[in-house]
Protein backbone atom coordinates (compact mmCIF):
# COMPACT_ATOMS: atom_id res chain seq x y z
CA UNK A 1 0.00 0.00 0.00
CA UNK A 2 1.05 3.63 -0.50
CA UNK A 3 2.32 5.67 2.46
CA UNK A 4 1.07 9.26 2.73
CA UNK A 5 3.38 10.98 5.27
CA UNK A 6 1.50 14.30 5.37
CA UNK A 7 -1.62 12.49 6.51
CA UNK A 8 0.38 11.06 9.41
CA UNK A 9 2.29 14.15 10.55
CA UNK A 10 3.87 16.85 8.41
CA UNK A 11 6.01 18.31 11.23
CA UNK A 12 5.77 21.83 9.75
CA UNK A 13 3.29 23.32 12.19
CA UNK A 14 5.27 26.50 12.60
CA UNK A 15 3.65 27.43 9.26
CA UNK A 16 0.03 27.84 10.47
CA UNK A 17 1.34 29.66 13.54
CA UNK A 18 3.48 31.93 11.36
CA UNK A 19 0.68 32.68 8.93
CA UNK A 20 -1.64 33.64 11.78
CA UNK A 21 1.02 35.86 13.37
CA UNK A 22 1.80 37.49 10.02
CA UNK A 23 -1.92 38.11 9.40
CA UNK A 24 -1.85 40.25 12.56
CA UNK A 25 1.06 42.27 11.15
CA UNK A 26 3.62 40.96 13.63
CA UNK A 27 7.11 39.70 12.74
CA UNK A 28 8.48 36.51 14.31
CA UNK A 29 11.41 34.11 14.64
CA UNK A 30 11.10 30.36 15.17
CA UNK A 31 13.27 27.63 16.68
CA UNK A 32 13.11 24.12 18.11
CA UNK A 33 12.89 23.60 21.85
CA UNK A 34 16.45 22.28 21.98
CA UNK A 35 17.69 25.72 20.95
CA UNK A 36 16.18 27.01 24.19
CA UNK A 37 17.53 24.34 26.52
CA UNK A 38 20.97 24.43 24.86
CA UNK A 39 21.12 28.22 25.36
CA UNK A 40 21.29 29.00 21.64
CA UNK A 41 18.17 31.20 21.91
CA UNK A 42 17.24 33.22 25.01
CA UNK A 43 13.50 33.52 25.60
CA UNK A 44 14.11 36.71 27.57
CA UNK A 45 15.22 38.45 24.35
CA UNK A 46 11.56 38.41 23.34
CA UNK A 47 8.41 39.93 24.79
CA UNK A 48 6.11 37.20 23.41
CA UNK A 49 6.78 33.47 23.06
CA UNK A 50 4.49 30.97 21.30
CA UNK A 51 5.21 27.43 22.54
CA UNK A 52 3.54 24.67 20.51
CA UNK A 53 3.34 21.25 22.16
CA UNK A 54 1.03 19.48 19.71
CA UNK A 55 0.26 15.99 21.03
CA UNK A 56 3.40 15.79 23.20
CA UNK A 57 2.62 13.89 26.38
CA UNK A 58 4.45 12.07 29.14
CA UNK A 59 6.62 9.89 26.86
CA UNK A 60 7.98 12.83 24.85
CA UNK A 61 7.43 15.51 27.52
CA UNK A 62 5.25 18.52 26.86
CA UNK A 63 7.56 20.61 29.04
CA UNK A 64 10.76 19.02 30.33
CA UNK A 65 12.26 20.05 33.67
CA UNK A 66 14.83 22.27 31.94
CA UNK A 67 12.17 23.81 29.70
CA UNK A 68 10.03 24.58 32.73
CA UNK A 69 12.93 26.50 34.29
CA UNK A 70 13.50 28.53 31.11
CA UNK A 71 9.83 29.36 30.66
CA UNK A 72 9.38 30.26 34.34
CA UNK A 73 12.32 32.69 34.13
CA UNK A 74 10.85 34.22 30.97
CA UNK A 75 7.48 34.76 32.64
CA UNK A 76 9.08 36.12 35.82
CA UNK A 77 10.82 38.74 33.68
CA UNK A 78 7.45 39.89 32.33
CA UNK A 79 7.36 37.85 29.13
CA UNK A 80 4.04 36.79 27.62
CA UNK A 81 3.41 33.13 26.74
CA UNK A 82 0.92 31.49 24.36
CA UNK A 83 1.07 27.71 24.58
CA UNK A 84 -1.18 24.98 23.26
CA UNK A 85 -1.27 21.20 23.32
CA UNK A 86 -3.60 18.30 23.92
CA UNK A 87 -1.59 16.55 26.64
CA UNK A 88 0.14 19.30 28.63
CA UNK A 89 -2.25 19.03 31.58
CA UNK A 90 -2.20 15.22 31.50
CA UNK A 91 1.60 15.23 31.47
CA UNK A 92 2.02 17.82 34.23
CA UNK A 93 -1.05 17.41 36.45
CA UNK A 94 -2.79 14.05 35.96
CA UNK A 95 -3.83 12.28 39.19
CA UNK A 96 -0.65 10.17 39.36
CA UNK A 97 2.81 10.51 37.84
CA UNK A 98 3.77 14.19 37.59
CA UNK A 99 6.50 15.57 39.84
CA UNK A 100 5.93 18.36 42.33
CA UNK A 101 7.86 20.66 39.98
CA UNK A 102 5.53 19.71 37.12
CA UNK A 103 2.45 20.53 39.16
CA UNK A 104 3.94 23.80 40.37
CA UNK A 105 4.73 24.76 36.79
CA UNK A 106 1.26 24.19 35.38
CA UNK A 107 -0.49 25.67 38.43
CA UNK A 108 1.73 28.73 38.96
CA UNK A 109 3.21 29.41 35.52
CA UNK A 110 0.46 28.29 33.13
CA UNK A 111 -2.16 29.15 35.78
CA UNK A 112 -4.20 26.05 34.98
CA UNK A 113 -5.08 22.66 36.41
CA UNK A 114 -6.02 19.28 34.95
CA UNK A 115 -9.74 18.42 34.98
CA UNK A 116 -10.07 15.53 32.51
CA UNK A 117 -7.97 13.67 29.96
CA UNK A 118 -10.32 14.21 27.03
CA UNK A 119 -13.13 16.58 26.20
CA UNK A 120 -14.69 14.04 23.83
CA UNK A 121 -15.61 16.93 21.52
CA UNK A 122 -13.61 18.78 18.90
CA UNK A 123 -15.55 22.06 18.73
CA UNK A 124 -14.92 25.19 20.76
CA UNK A 125 -16.28 28.67 21.36
CA UNK A 126 -15.15 31.86 23.07
CA UNK A 127 -16.23 32.62 26.62
CA UNK A 128 -18.44 35.71 26.82
CA UNK A 129 -16.44 38.81 27.75
CA UNK A 130 -13.13 36.98 27.33
CA UNK A 131 -10.31 38.19 25.09
CA UNK A 132 -11.76 35.98 22.31
CA UNK A 133 -15.30 37.38 22.53
CA UNK A 134 -16.54 38.18 19.04
CA UNK A 135 -14.32 35.62 17.32
CA UNK A 136 -16.08 32.76 15.56
CA UNK A 137 -16.63 29.30 16.95
CA UNK A 138 -14.12 26.75 15.69
CA UNK A 139 -13.33 23.11 15.10
CA UNK A 140 -10.03 21.27 15.50
CA UNK A 141 -8.98 18.00 13.91
CA UNK A 142 -10.68 14.79 15.06
CA UNK A 143 -8.57 12.80 12.64
CA UNK A 144 -10.74 13.44 9.60
CA UNK A 145 -9.67 16.99 8.70
CA UNK A 146 -6.26 16.34 7.13
CA UNK A 147 -4.06 17.96 9.80
CA UNK A 148 -3.59 15.30 12.49
CA UNK A 149 -5.71 13.53 15.08
CA UNK A 150 -6.06 15.28 18.42
CA UNK A 151 -6.81 12.18 20.42
CA UNK A 152 -7.23 13.54 23.94
CA UNK A 153 -8.02 17.27 24.16
CA UNK A 154 -7.26 18.31 27.75
CA UNK A 155 -10.03 19.77 29.90
CA UNK A 156 -8.69 22.60 32.06
CA UNK A 157 -9.55 24.84 35.00
CA UNK A 158 -8.00 28.21 35.95
CA UNK A 159 -5.85 28.46 39.08
CA UNK A 160 -4.89 31.43 41.24
CA UNK A 161 -5.77 35.11 40.94
CA UNK A 162 -5.88 36.68 37.52
CA UNK A 163 -6.68 33.40 35.73
CA UNK A 164 -9.97 32.70 33.98
CA UNK A 165 -11.57 30.42 31.41
CA UNK A 166 -11.49 31.98 27.94
CA UNK A 167 -12.48 29.14 25.58
CA UNK A 168 -15.04 26.39 26.12
CA UNK A 169 -15.58 23.03 24.46
CA UNK A 170 -19.00 23.02 22.83
CA UNK A 171 -21.72 21.45 24.97
CA UNK A 172 -19.27 20.54 27.73
CA UNK A 173 -20.55 21.86 31.06
CA UNK A 174 -17.46 21.21 33.21
CA UNK A 175 -13.98 22.56 32.59
CA UNK A 176 -12.56 24.72 29.82
CA UNK A 177 -10.69 24.42 26.54
CA UNK A 178 -8.55 27.48 27.15
CA UNK A 179 -7.24 29.57 30.06
CA UNK A 180 -5.87 33.10 30.23
CA UNK A 181 -3.87 34.79 32.96
CA UNK A 182 -3.79 38.59 33.05
CA UNK A 183 -0.64 39.13 35.10
CA UNK A 184 -2.51 40.36 38.18
CA UNK A 185 -0.58 38.10 40.58
CA UNK A 186 2.82 38.84 39.03
CA UNK A 187 4.73 37.72 35.97
CA UNK A 188 3.81 37.94 32.33
CA UNK A 189 0.46 37.14 30.74
CA UNK A 190 -0.42 33.62 29.60
CA UNK A 191 -2.82 32.06 27.11
CA UNK A 192 -3.07 28.26 27.25
CA UNK A 193 -5.22 26.08 24.97
CA UNK A 194 -5.91 22.43 25.82
CA UNK A 195 -5.72 21.44 22.15
CA UNK A 196 -3.06 22.24 19.53
CA UNK A 197 -3.59 25.63 17.90
CA UNK A 198 -2.36 24.36 14.54
CA UNK A 199 -5.17 21.77 14.38
CA UNK A 200 -7.88 24.46 14.15
CA UNK A 201 -9.32 23.62 10.77
CA UNK A 202 -10.13 27.16 9.59
CA UNK A 203 -7.28 29.53 8.73
CA UNK A 204 -9.53 32.54 9.38
CA UNK A 205 -10.39 31.24 12.86
CA UNK A 206 -6.70 30.64 13.58
CA UNK A 207 -5.91 34.19 12.49
CA UNK A 208 -8.73 35.68 14.57
CA UNK A 209 -7.71 33.86 17.76
CA UNK A 210 -4.03 34.65 17.23
CA UNK A 211 -4.88 38.33 16.74
CA UNK A 212 -6.84 38.24 20.01
CA UNK A 213 -3.86 36.68 21.79
CA UNK A 214 -1.37 39.20 20.40
CA UNK A 215 -3.68 42.09 21.26
CA UNK A 216 -4.00 40.74 24.82
CA UNK A 217 -0.19 40.71 24.98
CA UNK A 218 0.00 44.32 23.83
CA UNK A 219 1.49 43.67 20.39
CA UNK A 220 0.73 46.72 18.31
CA UNK A 221 2.57 46.53 14.97
CA UNK A 222 3.08 49.60 12.84
CA UNK A 223 0.61 49.65 9.97
CA UNK A 224 -1.41 51.81 7.59
CA UNK A 225 -5.07 51.60 8.59
CA UNK A 226 -6.56 53.75 5.81
CA UNK A 227 -5.56 55.86 2.81
CA UNK A 228 -8.11 58.45 1.66
CA UNK A 229 -7.97 60.26 -1.68
CA UNK A 230 -8.63 64.00 -1.32
CA UNK A 231 -9.06 66.77 -3.88
CA UNK A 232 -6.22 67.61 -6.29
CA UNK A 233 -4.85 64.07 -6.03
CA UNK A 234 -3.75 64.55 -2.42
CA UNK A 235 -3.77 61.69 0.06
CA UNK A 236 -4.62 61.42 3.75
CA UNK A 237 -2.88 58.58 5.56
CA UNK A 238 -4.16 56.99 8.77
CA UNK A 239 -1.62 54.89 10.69
CA UNK A 240 -1.44 52.85 13.87
CA UNK A 241 1.14 51.10 15.98
CA UNK A 242 3.40 51.42 18.97
CA UNK A 243 4.13 54.96 20.10
CA UNK A 244 7.35 56.55 18.91
CA UNK A 245 8.88 58.62 16.11
CA UNK A 246 8.67 57.39 12.53
CA UNK A 247 9.93 58.50 9.14
CA UNK A 248 7.31 58.58 6.40
CA UNK A 249 8.86 57.83 3.02
CA UNK A 250 7.44 58.06 -0.47
CA UNK A 251 8.41 56.84 -3.90
CA UNK A 252 7.18 56.74 -7.48
CA UNK A 253 8.95 53.40 -7.96
CA UNK A 254 9.71 50.86 -5.25
CA UNK A 255 13.51 51.07 -5.49
CA UNK A 256 13.79 54.85 -5.04
CA UNK A 257 12.49 55.87 -1.62
CA UNK A 258 12.83 59.39 -0.27
CA UNK A 259 12.04 60.84 3.15
CA UNK A 260 8.85 62.92 3.23
CA UNK A 261 8.55 63.84 6.92
CA UNK A 262 9.06 62.61 10.48
CA UNK A 263 5.92 61.81 12.48
CA UNK A 264 5.44 61.33 16.22
CA UNK A 265 2.89 58.76 17.35
CA UNK A 266 1.79 59.56 20.90
CA UNK A 267 -1.64 57.91 21.05
CA UNK A 268 -1.25 54.67 19.08
CA UNK A 269 -2.99 56.09 16.02
CA UNK A 270 -1.95 59.08 13.93
CA UNK A 271 -2.64 60.79 10.59
CA UNK A 272 -0.82 62.75 7.91
CA UNK A 273 -2.06 64.57 4.81
CA UNK A 274 0.40 64.75 1.93
CA UNK A 275 0.27 68.34 0.68
CA UNK A 276 1.58 67.43 -2.78
CA UNK A 277 -1.07 67.98 -5.44
CA UNK A 278 -1.58 66.28 -8.81
CA UNK A 279 1.42 64.09 -8.02
CA UNK A 280 0.18 60.93 -9.73
CA UNK A 281 0.64 57.42 -8.39
CA UNK A 282 3.02 57.00 -5.48
CA UNK A 283 3.95 54.59 -2.73
CA UNK A 284 4.27 55.25 1.01
CA UNK A 285 6.10 53.41 3.77
CA UNK A 286 6.90 53.99 7.46
CA UNK A 287 10.21 53.29 9.13
CA UNK A 288 11.44 53.77 12.67
CA UNK A 289 13.36 57.01 13.17
CA UNK A 290 16.17 57.59 12.43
Amino acid sequence: SDLLPRRINSFDYVVPHGKAVSAAGVAFDSCQHLAITNDLVALTNYSIVIWACGNESTADESFSASEEIKVAAFLAAGGNLFTSGSEIAWDLDSPSGPTKADRNFIHNQLHAAYVADSSGVWNFSAVTNSIFAGSANGTFDDGSKGIYLVGYPDVLAPTNGGAASAVNYSNLTTGAAGIIYNGAAGGGKVVYLGFPFETITSASVRSAYMADVLNFFGANPLRFTAITSLSSNRFKLAMGGATGIYTLQTAAVLNAWGSLTNLTNTAGTFEFTDAATNSGAKFYRLKSFP
